[in-house]
């Protein structure tokens, strides 16, 4: 796959490791809609040293691989810097209870997908993975750019604080030693104090200062002995009574002689501060007006620009903050009519104000959108006056589209229901509040197999199956006393010709102006083909997919049913397990294929072998499993007997007399009240007993094994 290794901020590599080619590129083929670089290797080795070359954002892994399977890669992969907290999603075919769960997230494991792989699934989680990764390129940008601006951001304090020391700003200056303070002739003008004795220890200097802004300021002196400079805004107090603000910046400095140092410059910024206060109030005080209304509020200069638009008329109209200003009121929002003819600038009556100087009001007129859309209004404008001089107008309008949308909808809201419910592709009726039916629609008529007039003399209660009427009766009693505004069931529905149809219903109550409840809309849709198909889901998660035989799960499921069977009626019976003998030597010398092939064979054997209702799985590798119902021990042996003869055909027809796969058997019959787990234990203490013997042989779970 692809070995570009200069992976952009803006693009992320994912990582496929598995020993199977197939697998690969099928998960290949479900991330690459991601848009990302996909690199798939075939081991662990192959994928260390990718890992060695590039950081990927996510990494997919087969857990058993051979010579080193995916929890040792992980590893291994962990113990490189530029990896260790790259995610690595294990995917098995393995089944549940057979994988080391705690082994695999100690391995660095951040999720477990089995086998079938959903390929949403798969898109989704690697898709959150890669977004984590781009997300943490960026952050590491925006640190470095953050970093650089604050360093430019300090010099340029540090030029500020140099120029206001030449432009001679207030100052002070205290040594903690001796308690010794000393303030600028600029300062002291400040505090009101010229031709007064200024403070002369930091006590006296602090008394000027607002009680209510001693304690920060003694705290910022007391900063700036621990941070070396800061600065803070305070009030300081006049003889006369008055306040002035004060704009503070302190250094803490050691003399040579190692004594400490204060030294503050002061800023009186008491009118900026009036002036911010003033402006700030008169802003707030405009925005609460302007933005108190619902209406769209706009100005326009005597040329018909726009000065100043409200928020809401900004929203109204679909622009950005500010887009307005300095274009043309009527080149914006009032250029065209309803059906797209020109509306001539000259009629315009939004510069009616600018024409007449008078006020004015239009209703029924269309304004234009951002997005090319138009909408109905209503308007007033007014001039706007300096003295006798025209200096614009002020126009004020509102959006009437729901208005006139409601008065469309009232008009059209019966047509449009008849129609929607006469010609819904889904069963609709109105139900009355005893069940009974009240109106129904083709598609409902088409499900049920009633005719309407037949429909109509039933109730509800009358096609539901007998055994979901507590349950639908329920919710429509809930939904009538108000416990729930709808409600949502499958449930099961009678046909006319009486075969039942799976339908999922969903209930909703209409009340009058007053709040009492006057029917239910009942929305009813077949779903047992969604049914069938769940249904055929859930068998083919039982499935070995490459062989088709029932997987470990299946197969225990139908064995636990079997057994139970068996011993409730006293029936006999035996379990075999079967493993292959070389079949690794087969894998390795011949491949893969040559390896499924030989598995799908032998599964198609033993279905030709064995009857019908005999339990055929494949539990895991080279590994199947065998329950016969109603055998004596001898039979079963002879059955294990037959399946090993016919795995050393087969083996041999596939891959030849040197790499041949025989099996070794296992048989344990059934025993009292032995469960699965402990026979399956048997029968596979058995198996390996028989492939320590030398394999291609069976082996009693109580007597000696039979040779070959």
């Amino acid at each position: 796959m692809s070995t570009d290794h200069n992976t952009p901020c803006s693009e992320a590599a994912v990582l496929v490791v598995d020993d199977n080619l197939a697998k690969r590129l099928a998960i290949t083929s479900v991330l690459e809609p991601l848009g990302h670089t996909i690199i798939d290797v075939e081991s662990g080795e192959a994928a260390l040293r990718e890992v060695t070359k590039r950081q990927f954002a996510v990494i997919t892994m087969d857990v058993q691989m051979p010579d080193m399977d995916g929890y040792e890669t992980a590893r291994l992969i962990r113990l490189r810097q530029e990896a260790e907290h790259t995610p690595i999603i294990f995917i098995t075919s393995a089944a549940r209870d057979e994988v080391e769960v705690p082994a695999a997230y100690a391995s660095g494991a951040v999720d477990f997908i089995f086998a079938p792989i959903a390929p949403d699934t798969l898109r989704a989680k690697t898709s959150v993975f890669v977004e984590l990764f781009l997300k943490s390129r960026e952050l590491e940008a925006s640190v470095r750019d953050l970093t650089v601006v604050s360093n430019k951001f300090h010099d340029s304090e540090l030029r500020l604080e140099a120029a206001q020391s030449l432009a001679k700003l207030g100052s002070w200056e205290w040594t903690p030693e001796g308690d010794c303070f000393t303030c600028s002739e600029e300062l002291a003008c400040v505090l009101g104090r010229v031709g007064e004795v200024p403070p002369t220890t930091i006590g006296e200097y602090a008394a000027l200062v607002h009680p209510d802004d001693r304690c920060n300021w003694e705290r910022a002196i007391e900063q700036a002995r621990a941070g070396g400079e800061n600065e803070s805004e305070y009030r300081v107090m006049r003889p006369d009574g008055s306040q002035r603000w004060l704009l503070g910046r302190r250094v803490w400095t050691n003399d040579p002689d190692g004594s400490e140092r204060v030294h503050s410059t002061v800023q009186d910024i008491t009118e900026r501060r009036a002036a911010e206060t003033a402006a700030a109030q008169l802003a707030r005080d405009n925005e609460l007006i302007l933005s108190s209304t619902e209406q769209g509020i706009f100005r326009i200069a005597v040329d018909g620009r726009i000065t100043f638009v409200n928020a809401a008329a900004e929203d109204i109209l679909g622009y950005a903050t500010g887009a307005l200003v300095g274009k043309h009121a009527h080149d914006e929002m009032h250029h065209s009519h309803p059906d797209g003819s020109l509306y001539p600038a000259r009629d315009c009556p939004i510069y009616g104000a600018l024409r007449d100087g008078r006020p004015g009001r239009v209703s029924g007129e269309h304004f234009w959108r951002a997005d090319g859309t138009s909408f109905p209004v209503d308007y007033a404008s007014a001039p706007i006056l300096e003295g006798d001089e025209l200096v614009g107008a002020v126009i004020v309008f509102s959006d009437i589209s729901e208005r006139v949308g409601m008065e469309r909808a009232m008009r059209d809201a019966e047509e449009r229901f008849r129609h929607s419910f006469d010609r819904a592709p889904i069963g609709i009726a109105l139900v009355s509040l005893q069940g009974r039916f009240q109106r129904v629609n083709a598609a409902l008529c088409e499900l049920t197999g009633h005719p309407e007039r037949e429909l109509l003399r039933l109730r509800l209660q009358d096609i539901t199956h007998v055994d979901d009427l507590e349950a639908a009766e329920g919710y429509m009693s809930e939904l009538i006393a108000g416990e729930q505004p709808a409600y949502e069931m499958e449930k099961r529905c009678l046909h006319a010709d009486g075969h039942v149809i799976g339908i999922q219903m969903n209930g909703t109550l209409v009340r009058d102006a007053d709040g009492t409840p006057q029917y239910v809309i009942a929305q009813v849709q077949d779903i047992s083909r969604r049914k069938e198909l769940e249904r055929q889901m859930q068998e083919a998660a039982r499935r070995d997919p490459l062989t088709g035989l029932y997987n470990r799960r299946g197969f225990e499921d139908e064995f636990e049913r079997t057994l139970a069977y068996a011993y409730r009626y006293d029936r006999s019976g035996a379990v075999l397990m079967i493993d292959l003998d070389g079949f690794k030597d087969v894998n390795d010398g011949l491949g893969h294929k040559a390896g499924d092939e030989l598995l799908s064979g032998i599964a198609q054997r033993l279905r030709d072998r064995l009857r019908q209702s005999e339990l055929i799985g494949r539990l895991g590798g080279d590994e199947f499993a065998v329950v016969l119902a109603e055998v004596s021990v001898a039979e079963a042996t002879r059955v294990g007997d037959d399946i090993r003869q016919l795995v050393r055909r087969h083996g041999r027809a596939v891959s030849g007399d040197e790499l041949g796969a025989t099996a070794s058997v296992g048989v344990a019959p059934f025993d009292g009240p032995a469960g699965q787990e402990e026979l399956l234990n048997r029968a596979d203490q058995a198996m390996y007993q028989a492939k320590q013997d030398g394999g291609d042989r069976v082996q009693l779970a109580t007597a000696a094994p039979v040779s070959a």
